[in-house]
């Protein structure tokens, strides 16, 4: 009796994936019960045990695959895969003395294969196959996953933009191309300004324009970012830090009429100390403006306060009368007093001398004097006796006779002879 069963044959690129069913071992046409799902090779066993003019031949659709004299048994192979679409008729026939004694057939359907292109869409599958071949009537099955840098994968549609979205259990109905969706990213780049200010976050799509903030540091030049920053937001959370350069600047001490100012340059912020300066009758009082303890972040010029010393003169008189202190500003017109003295004395003068201005320090000047000398004639009116005196110093006292005489004048002692000074 000849058998008749319907195999139905799905064939794809990857039998794992299309799901062939039945094991790997041969099988026995006249075994079969039912509908059997083929592989894509399908391996037939055949065999006879006539030996007199015996023989087996396992043909598809009347050509032969194998054809064994008796005794023979093995197995054959036939690719479904590479059959036409259609109905396809494999038949096991055996031969016992050159006539076909027992025929076996079975009556299967191919279906047709349709390629299955997946457009990435800007994104990328990596190292899986763009495109797979597909019998009519099977799902999908399992979908590829492409990647695309700044955006998230957002399923597979009928077209570029829009459609429909398909799943892994979508059947195949004939050539087609699906394509990636995508969900661009936002990504947040963060600029630390390191110290300055100026610093902010900013939150955009990846590919937008990006531009830095502007930056400020005081006492400090900017350099740039590290990492440079792109001119289009990243694929990524990014941290970008601002990079300094310290600058150096210079004070200038003005010692404003004194002595010891000087400059200086060094980095900002580094330690600052002021000169030690000195104005001869003055005071040192400060600096202005104030200096910092610091170098700020500019050129600078500090100047010397000073207050104006005063001084005392004072003016010994020396024995005498006018004798006075002056207390005034260091520089000032110093006028010197007069003063006198009693007796014979006349004034030559100041020890020291006396300056013309207060000087830096406190100061006495002693007047100076000298003994005045006086002559005083005697005359003897008509006679040869003569007597002359000076003040402080002896007198002589001389007559024509030649005697000795003695006089008190002005209260002093003064006594002469003939030819000499007398006591």
């Amino acid at each position: 009796m000849k058998l008749i069963k319907s195999i139905i044959a799905m064939a794809a690129a990857v039998a794992a994936t299309v799901g062939y069913a039945g094991d790997s071992a041969p099988f026995r046409l006249d075994t079969m019960e039912g509908t059997r799902v083929a592989r894509e090779t399908e391996t037939i066993a055949y065999s006879t045990e006539w030996d007199n003019g015996g023989k087996v031949i396992v043909a598809v659709d009347g050509v032969t695959l194998k054809e064994a004299s008796a005794p023979a048994s093995g197995d054959v192979t036939w690719n479904a895969r590479n059959a036409s679409a259609g109905n396809h008729t494999l038949t096991h026939t055996a031969y016992k003395n050159g006539v076909a004694d027992k025929v076996e057939s079975v009556t299967f359907t191919v279906k047709a294969f349709y390629t299955i292109t997946f457009n990435a869409n800007g994104g990328s599958l990596g190292t899986v196959n763009s495109s797979r071949s597909m019998a009519e009537g099977t799902a999908i099955g399992t979908l590829p996953t492409p990647t695309r840098t700044g955006y998230t994968f957002a399923g597979w549609w009928t077209t570029a933009s829009g459609g429909t979205q398909i799943s892994a259990s979508t059947t195949v109905s004939g050539n087609v191309t699906y394509y990636a969706h995508w969900t661009i990213n936002q990504y947040t780049a963060t600029f630390n300004a390191n110290g300055g200010t100026g610093g902010t976050t900013k939150t955009q799509n990846y590919g937008t324009s990006l531009s830095a903030p502007t930056v400020t540091r005081t006492g400090y030049t900017f350099t740039g970012w590290s990492p440079s920053v792109p001119s289009t937001m990243p694929a990524g959370n990014t941290t970008y830090t601002a990079q300094w350069q310290i600058n150096q600047y210079t004070v200038t001490f003005n010692a404003n009429g004194g002595t010891g100012g000087t400059t200086k340059t060094q980095n900002y912020g580094t330690s600052l100390s002021a000169p030690t300066v000195t104005r001869t009758g003055y005071t040192f009082t400060g600096w202005s403006p104030s200096v910092p303890s610091t170098m700020p972040a500019e050129n600078k010029t500090y100047t010397a306060q000073w207050q104006i010393n005063q001084y005392t003169a004072t003016f010994n008189a020396n024995g005498g009368t006018g004798g006075t202190t002056k207390t005034q500003d260091y520089g000032t017109t110093l006028v010197a007093p007069t003063v006198t003295r009693e007796g014979e004395y006349t004034f030559v003068g100041w020890s020291p001398s006396v300056p013309s201005t207060m000087p830096a320090e406190n100061k006495t000047y002693t007047a100076q004097w000298k003994i005045n000398q006086y002559t005083v004639t005697f005359n003897a009116n008509g006679g040869d006796r003569w007597l002359e005196w000076k003040a402080g110093l002896r007198f002589r006292n001389r007559c024509a006779d030649g005697d000795a005489g003695m006089v008190r004048l002005s209260g002093m002692v003064a006594g002469g002879s003939g030819d000499g000074a007398g006591e």
